[in-house]
């Protein structure tokens, strides 16, 4: 095979793609970071739903209780969202012979890097100072590169980094390819990097990459009609897919009960985002969202730091604050009392870590000779 053989698109019409800032998009990031970060701290406060005194299992609880259960839902959120991002430019770059790895790599390496290494760090000393655990500095290695689901575990009392294992190597994929696609040739080095990158996510859950994917595409659809029918549907695949997810997920609370297999729920809730995103995209959705710009535009930036750190705080304060066996004043102060610590020292860690990362990437830039930058997911 001759690596060096050119790729031919001839006729590759210019798709439509975001170049501007979505107000719902950031919107919706920062949703899925509050309710991975409220499942985490409704979980650590309160005793569940089943353990409670049966006066207080009731339909409101309940619902309470079944909305801080779908963190899981939320990452898949994430993971669409930084296909549609990152992916879907990438892609529509090297298609038009625009893409520049240099760029990109800054970009993506500060993106992940600036706030995962400090965020991997204040991990093993939590650990090390308030469970005596000892530092692995091996492992610590592997989560920061995304190959603790591979060659080790994630590292203790911080459970969310799981993911990030995912997002290192997706944007390893959508680098390689989008390279291998700008140049119109097939090389070695980028072909061992897409390759290693797809057999590294296919040891894990080869299926969200394929997710992410899908948000990728869906770049390329934004100029499709009926948006709104889009979205109504995207909101009952959506809907649907966490009924059934959450149905069949284990519980102390009820019997689970396996409709369709979790994969199948997934890929409901993975095309039910994907479906709304078209109507997310328009400027009538940003501009019903102009009264609480600042709000939402201040909540997605810091949401990355939110969902790196909040576990290990949130742990923390297990020292102190027990979990609550029912539903009283005092347990809802001691709720309030944890969710306002653990948010305040996710915003203290965003001002410290993730806020610098454009100054990094210009630095980066500047040193690298390229002061041009790829916007940041």
């Amino acid at each position: 095979m001759n690596l060096a053989a050119p790729l031919r698109f001839e006729h590759v019409a210019e798709p439509a793609t975001p170049q501007q800032k979505y107000l719902a998009l950031d919107l919706l990031r920062g949703a899925a970071a509050l309710t991975v970060f409220f499942c985490h701290v409704r979980a650590a406060a309160f005793v569940e739903f089943g353990a409670l005194p049966a006066s207080q299992q009731t339909l409101p609880v309940a619902t309470v209780f079944a909305l801080t259960r779908i963190g899981h839902e939320a990452v898949l959120v994430f993971f669409i969202l930084s296909g549609f991002l990152v992916g879907g430019p990438a892609i529509r770059r090297a298609l038009h012979q625009q893409f520049d790895l240099r760029t990109y790599a800054i970009d993506r390496g500060t993106r992940i890097f600036v706030p995962l290494i400090p965020a991997c760090i204040l991990t093993v000393a939590v650990g090390s100072f308030a469970f005596n655990v000892k530092p692995d500095w091996l492992r610590v290695g592997l989560n920061i590169v995304g190959l603790n689901n591979i060659f080790g575990v994630t590292l203790p009392i911080n459970a969310p980094l799981w993911s990030l294992a995912y997002e290192v190597w997706f944007y390893v994929f959508a680098g390689a390819a989008a390279y291998m696609l700008s140049n119109r040739r097939i090389d070695a080095a980028a072909l061992v990097a897409l390759l290693g990158a797809f057999a590294i996510l296919s040891c894990s859950r080869a299926g969200y990459l394929l997710f992410w994917c899908l948000g990728a595409a869906t770049t390329f659809a934004l100029p499709w009609h009926n948006k709104n029918s889009l979205a109504m549907a995207g909101l009952v695949c959506f809907l649907t897919g966490c009924a059934t997810y959450e149905a069949s997920a284990a519980s102390r609370s009820f019997a689970n009960i396996a409709l369709v297999p979790m994969w199948a729920s997934e890929t409901l809730v993975s095309v039910g985002v994907c479906l709304t995103l078209p109507l997310l995209c328009t400027q009538k959705a940003g501009d019903a969202l102009k009264p609480i710009r600042a709000s939402v535009l201040g909540l997605s930036r810091m949401s990355y730091s939110l969902y790196l750190v909040h576990y290990p705080l949130n742990c923390t304060l297990d020292l102190w604050l027990p979990r609550a066996t029912e539903l009283s004043l005092a347990s809802f102060a001691a709720f309030f009392m944890r969710g306002s610590l653990v948010f305040g020292g996710s915003l203290l860690f965003y001002l410290c870590f993730e806020s610098q990362t454009a100054t990094i990437r210009r630095f980066l830039a500047r040193r690298s000779g390229n002061e041009r930058g790829n916007a940041p997911c």
